[in-house]
């Protein structure tokens, strides 16, 4: 009698009209509760896909979650996950994206009077800003959210918006001030027990300090950052501090060069201790560019044979965890390294994937893809990728045993050097249709 019962239901509700479309309203349903289907929260899913390195992931489940606390009036749920996701975005190089989301939260913060999410917001749109390089508006939300959290006596959060504010000086190179905001923001960090703010405010105050030609500070303040790193609990953020701190180290240049060596052994262990660290966290993100650097610290040492081994790690990881922007750069150095080992045709073969790889990100790469205000131009940056390239290509037409092969190899030269002339007018203009 139950069996036929169940089945006699069973029957009934397969012919509901919504029945067909029961998956796609339980989707929306949840998405209103900031939750997807399988009951996770949409926000903690985001953040899981994070610590994982997924960070197309956790953006895209942060949109959801964002429309979903939108339907429903959630506002303060909606201006924190909002800042989630400009901070996914922040690090896809997608700056632009991340202003638009953070200007929108900062409306709905101000209507709701919230104080607490209109400090956040301002703060963190302050930093975005900066990373667009508009300045002045950077400067000013800056300088409020400061204010605000002086006034409210937060010292963590003081010290954090001085951390920022040093970056936005120091990109536009007010050594003085940056380095005052810097050592400012320590202190308060070191106050408020936040260690990871002190380690990056110190690794922050480093890497500025050898950009502005001094390398006696850049190495104390680095070598106060390596050491504040190691009480860091996050291995996710260790992983991404040691690997600042070991590009630091490849930028300070002392006129002698007598620490030079000393220099390199330190960024070596950085780079190592953050592969490590990144492999604990399943951070690919962090690995790939730790295994690219240590590839390139030991092809400046002469060891191709390790070096091509782990420019070709780092490879394989900016492909698993689909890193355009790493991609580009490890298949580069491997064409570097093959070249320089005379296996030209493989050489000239990952000079080609490169360039292609590159072409899906060239925008974002001349507006300064990825984590650094400073921005470079396409020429200085990417111009010799097309440069070695056209020269290999002009080294085959020479050894070409045929016309044909020649004539081939001497027209794709031309058309590789007309195609960094074509992207750097686009980067001129800052307008990609202008060769149309």
């Amino acid at each position: 009698m139950t069996g036929s019962k169940i089945d006699v239901r069973n029957k009934w509700l397969h012919r509901l009209p919504w029945r067909r479309n029961l998956a796609q309203w339980i989707a929306t349903f949840c998405a209103g509760l900031g939750v997807c289907a399988a009951g996770i929260p949409l926000g903690t899913k985001g953040l899981l896909a994070l610590e994982a390195g997924n960070v197309s992931l956790a953006a895209d489940s942060w949109e959801k979650a964002l429309e979903g606390f939108r339907k429903t009036g959630n506002t303060n749920a909606e201006v924190r996950t909002a800042v989630s996701l400009a901070g996914a975005f922040q690090t896809l190089g997608q700056h632009r994206r991340a202003v638009q989301v953070l200007e929108s939260a900062l409306g709905r913060a101000g209507k709701s009077g919230e104080r607490s999410n209109i400090l956040l917001v301002k703060h963190q749109l302050g930093a975005a800003l900066a990373m667009t390089l508009e300045f002045d508006r950077a400067d000013g939300l800056l300088a409020e959210a400061l204010a605000a959290a002086r006034a409210d006596r937060n010292d963590a959060t003081a010290a954090a918006i001085l951390n920022d504010m040093g970056n936005s000086q120091a990109a536009q190179k007010k050594s003085k001030e940056a380095l005052a905001s810097y050592k400012e923001s320590s202190g308060l960090a070191r106050k408020s027990g936040n260690q990871s703010l002190l380690a990056r405010a110190l690794s922050n105050a480093a890497s500025a300090a050898a950009r502005f030609g001094d390398p006696v500070a850049a190495d104390e303040l680095n070598a106060q950052a390596i050491a504040a790193i190691d009480d860091v609990g996050s291995a996710p953020t260790k992983a991404l501090l040691r690997l600042t701190t070991g590009l630091t180290d490849r930028q300070i240049k002392f006129p002698n060069g007598d620490q030079e060596v000393r220099l390199r052994l330190r960024a070596n262990d950085s780079f190592r201790k953050a592969l490590a660290d990144a492999e604990v966290a399943k951070d690919l993100r962090t690995e790939t560019y730790a295994l690219g650097h240590l590839g390139q610290l030991y092809s400046e040492d002469g060891q191709s044979e390790v070096a091509l081994a782990l420019t070709r790690r780092a490879t394989f990881a900016a492909q698993k965890a689909q890193i355009p922007e790493a991609l580009y750069r490890w298949e580069w150095q491997t064409g570097r390294l093959l070249s320089s080992r005379n296996e030209t045709e493989s050489a000239v073969a990952a000079y080609r994937r490169s360039v292609q790889t590159l072409q899906s990100i060239r925008n974002d790469v001349s507006m300064g893809f990825g984590n650094s205000p400073v921005r470079q131009s396409f020429r200085e940056g990417q111009g010799p990728l097309f440069l070695e390239l056209a020269d290999l290509l002009l080294q085959q037409a020479k050894r070409a045993g045929d016309r044909k092969t020649e004539q081939d190899l001497l027209l794709e030269a031309r058309d590789t050097v007309e195609q960094l002339k074509s992207v750097e007018l686009e980067d001129y203009f800052c307008d990609d249709c202008v060769n149309l």
